[in-house]
């Protein structure tokens, strides 16, 4: 956004509260003030196929604006809010030339078919790729979405002068909580930095709204949800040169390079060398809201989440010491930074988050971490631990001191140890150790009665599929390359399995009796003796 506005905004700082950045009902109570208008997406579509320039707020159409008063509970929950960070292209129209519509036309027509059923390169059996639940597969499924674009969802002054001063001072309230839109957790905040050729202002870079709007985007946001399509990336998708589905859009284009959150003073800095049109927005609106959005969702946060950003050792340490230095380190209880380049051992991860309550902790995924399990004893009130795909180290017995986990996961690891250590874990819903050197047998894992997943092809594991068939809660089941035999007569006692999986065992049995699985989604048995 970058569109001039009143210099008597208030700069009032609001009371601190992280709901107001994590609640989905939050921002249900902000449209109900109705000083924001978001839109629907069928505006962009519409708009650019038939080459009309978009409307100013006050001249769109009525149905186009989303009607927030008909929100359930349970559709505000499957809501979708997209933010569009970009700079105006003159003042009078952001976009005559419709340069950042069609943009936005092609991504929106990539997003308004997604859905978590389509997504088959990274869902298998309705199971979510990554286990977060923070990815984004699109509203294919009939949920709803509002977009906050600056030109629609605010009050304009163009021609200048236009605007009436009742306009005027819903546009100055709306001010002062625009960091909500680009700030909320489940904001998707599309960064388009690319400007029309011959645009004579600054770019993306240079310019103090999307500066703001880019860093308080990047404080909380989950990496699929903060992307940047620059120049390169808008030819591809206008070009059709981009295969996949919105899901696929969102890990190719997410901003990596975002690096650890912007501290205030820093801030300040970074926003005096920024253009804006406006200059007194930097002071009476810019700063004082990514102050008090600091302040709400680092000073009070409860969580350090960074995964598939790239983050080296460094990035990760950077991010620690902005979080030590101004959070409360005791309502930190979770750490996620999976799916990135760290190598440092884990007993350094473990420092790091030193003070912290973690309940939650992801490291998943980086490769080249190592270290001894031992470290984490100390966190004796985790209730998931995600290791997979490391070098991680240690025995299961250390594990088992864990005894309030609920989630476990530690395939292709260096792990070793019995399963008779993993049935002290009696709250475990979730047991994942696929490719270890884990040993035991079914007869310990049946005792843990409580799983609804359970993974552990590829361990030297014994025992049989009447063992299994005991764990009557389980969703999926694998267990492929072991040596556990038996019959498939065993296995449709678990009627509730979605996955399943068995290729290179002994067990034997029909395909009729595995018909019986009604909720099967997610079948393998190759090389066995199943006819």
């Amino acid at each position: 956004m970058c569109c001039p506005s009143p210099a008597c905004a208030s700069s009032g700082v609001q009371p601190h509260s992280l709901g107001r950045f994590s609640r989905k009902a939050s921002l249900l109570e902000k449209l109900l003030e109705k000083d924001v208008r978001l839109v629907v997406p069928q505006i962009f579509i519409d708009y650019h196929e038939k080459c009309e320039i978009l409307p100013k707020c006050q001249d769109v159409p009525p149905e186009y604006f989303l009607d927030f008063t008909s929100l359930t509970e349970e559709r505000l929950m499957r809501f979708e809010l997209i933010a569009i960070s970009y700079c105006w292209s003159d003042t009078t129209h952001p976009d005559p030339c419709g340069h950042h519509l069609a943009t936005i036309h092609a991504l929106m027509k990539k997003f308004v078919v997604g859905t978590f059923s389509a997504s088959t390169s990274y869902t298998s059996g309705g199971t979510v790729w990554m286990a977060d639940g923070t990815e984004v597969f699109g509203s294919g499924d009939g949920r709803d979405v509002g977009v906050f674009f600056d030109w629609l969802s605010l009050p304009q002054d163009s021609p200048k002068g236009s605007r009436t001063a009742a306009d005027t001072e819903v546009f100055k309230r709306a001010l002062r909580t625009i960091n909500v839109w680009y700030a909320h957790r489940s904001t998707i905040v599309w960064m388009l930095t690319s400007l029309p050729p011959g645009a004579r202002r600054e770019d993306y870079e240079g310019s103090g709204w999307t500066t703001f709007e880019k860093l308080v985007g990047g404080l909380v946001s989950p990496s699929p949800n903060l992307l940047r399509i620059d120049a390169v990336a808008r030819e591809n998708l206008l070009c059709h040169r981009v295969s996949g589905d919105y899901l696929q859009i969102s890990f190719d284009l997410m901003d990596r390079a975002r690096g650890p959150p912007v501290e205030p003073a820093v801030f300040n800095l970074v926003a005096a060398e920024k253009h804006f049109t406006n200059g007194a927005d930097r002071d009476l609106v810019v700063v004082p809201r990514y102050l008090e959005t600091f302040n709400v969702v680092i000073v009070d946060a409860t969580a350090v989440k960074y995964s598939g950003m790239s983050l080296d050792d460094s990035t990760c340490r950077d991010i620690f010491a902005v979080f030590r230095a101004h959070s409360v380190l005791q309502a930190i209880e979770e750490v996620d930074v999976s799916l990135n380049e760290i190598s440092m051992p884990v007993e350094e991860l473990v420092t790091l988050s030193r003070g912290f309550s973690l309940r939650v902790l992801n490291c998943a995924a980086n490769s080249l971490m190592g270290g001894q399990i031992s470290s984490l004893v100390q966190f004796r009130n985790l209730t998931k631990l995600l290791l997979w795909r490391t070098q991680v180290t240690g025995s299961t017995s250390d594990l088992a001191t864990l005894e309030h986990l609920r989630v476990l996961s530690f395939s292709k690891t260096q792990i070793t140890g019995a399963t008779s250590d993993l049935v002290k874990l009696m709250h475990l819903t979730c047991l994942r150790f696929s490719n270890t050197q884990v040993t035991g047998t079914t007869c310990d894992l049946c005792k843990l009665r409580n799983l609804t997943v359970l993974h552990f092809a590829h361990a030297p594991v014994t025992g049989t599929t009447s063992d299994l068939a005991q764990m009557g809660y389980l969703t999926q089941l694998k267990f492929g390359d072991t040596r556990v035999t038996g019959t498939t007569s065993d296995l449709v006692k678990l009627p509730r399995l979605t996955q399943l999986s068995f290729s290179n065992t002994q067990v034997t049995g029909t395909t009729s009796d595995l018909s019986a699985l009604r909720s099967l989604a997610l079948l393998r048995f190759s090389n066995t003796q199943v006819t």
